[in-house]
């Protein structure tokens, strides 16, 4: 034992190693956990039956054996609690309910125009109460809530603060909502998920493009907030120097040329309207031959400064099939240090932020994230 460790601190760290491999095992011995954690039988046997307690794993016999006893397993009880993922939006909100492995058990989305007010988070109580009794749990199942802020809201009033961080807890939305509040930036969260459910990736850059770009830089799994709490907002990043004006006030911001808006004006119509009408008109062809240079350039941008690879999620990830090999094509010409694949496929498409948000809540309540490695 290290020099200062108490022998609390080093059960507290075994169970938090043990939850981790059951969690993602899907099925292990206790034999085994001895091996691979290097524990003696009755320390796995102590921690096995606290996790029992706690209603967090169960035990099944094998299907198959080697030979001799058929040994029983142990799993995580992916059903045990809940977690609940929040998108919230300027004029309207998702509500998902998650089990522990972020599988969506119930989903409500409603209209309900953003307001920083009492009413307004009892409300969202009241649904979030509401959607979980519909399948059967009650609000002591509830881990906490997960809360994905749009960017449009974020900033709205005193809501939440962001701060670098944003996995602290927020007294204000606590007690307004009766359950511990975890408060994240929607791409963050999303790229969170994104990144979780694509394990063994542990390290990535997550790019959000829909009608806004933005993104999350995941590092070990956790979300890498920065100074400020601005990293990943790739939409600002400058593009096309001396370029449009953007709504941010500086020029040539990604935003304006990376956005599906470029493609639905250039279809006339929505996202899938532009790629449909793509192979048919030269117009079309044009105009992603364009979109693709600019778009392959913010990602090799992107690449050459966190050598990581990029996951294209959002609106036009949906539609990564029909283009995935012209554009790593572009970004492979683009970058001068390009050794292997950098684009990959988003894991988490459909409510990814409140996904996310969900998950955020499970990691931190079971404590499945490794700490963060201390700064030299």
């Amino acid at each position: 034992m290290e020099k200062g460790v108490s022998n609390s601190s080093v059960r507290q760290e075994n169970r938090r190693k043990l939850m981790k491999l059951l969690y993602w095992s899907r099925g292990i011995s206790k034999q085994d956990i001895s091996i691979g954690m290097r524990l003696s039988m009755p320390t796995v046997n102590l921690l096995v039956t606290q996790l029992a307690e706690d209603g967090l794993i169960e035990k099944r016999r094998a299907d198959a054996s080697s030979g001799g006893r058929i040994p029983d397993l142990l799993y995580f009880k992916y059903d045990a609690k809940l977690a609940v993922g929040v998108e919230i939006l300027t004029n309207s909100c998702t509500i998902l309910i998650a089990d522990l492995a972020g599988n969506c058990i119930a989903r409500k989305s409603v209209i309900a125009r953003f307001n920083d007010g009492v009413t307004y988070w009892q409300g969202l109580r009241a649904l979030i109460l509401q959607t979980a009794q519909t399948c059967n749990f009650r609000p002591e199942d509830i881990l906490g809530v997960g809360i994905a802020l749009h960017q449009g809201v974020e900033n709205y009033g005193n809501v939440t603060g962001l701060r670098p961080g944003g996995l602290s807890r927020f007294s204000k939305l606590d007690c307004l909502l009766g359950l511990p509040v975890l408060v994240e930036r929607d791409a963050n969260a999303a790229g969170f998920a994104n990144v979780w459910f694509g394990r063994p990736l542990r390290d990535a850059v997550y790019l959000s493009v829909s009608e806004e770009v933005s993104g999350a830089i995941i590092t070990n799994q956790r979300v890498l907030h920065g100074m400020d709490g601005c990293s990943g907002e790739f939409g600002h990043m400058t593009l096309v120097t001396s370029g449009e004006r953007c709504a941010c006030g500086r020029y040539g911001c990604a935003q304006l040329y990376c956005s599906t808006d470029v493609l639905k004006r250039a279809g006339g119509g929505t996202l899938e309207d532009f790629f449909d009408l793509m192979p048919k008109s030269v117009a079309a062809g044009k105009a992603w031959m364009v979109y693709a240079d600019r778009l392959a350039a913010l990602i090799t941008n992107i690449n050459i400064m966190t050598d990581l690879p990029v996951m294209l999620g959002g609106e036009l990830g949906q539609f990564i099939d029909l283009f995935e090999p012209d554009l790593e094509q572009r970004i492979e010409s683009q970058n001068p240090f390009y050794t292997s694949k950098v684009l990959c496929r988003a894991t988490a498409v459909k409510d990814a932020a409140a996904t996310g948000a969900a998950l955020m809540v499970t990691a931190r309540n079971l404590n499945l994230l490794d700490e963060p490695a201390e700064s030299l």
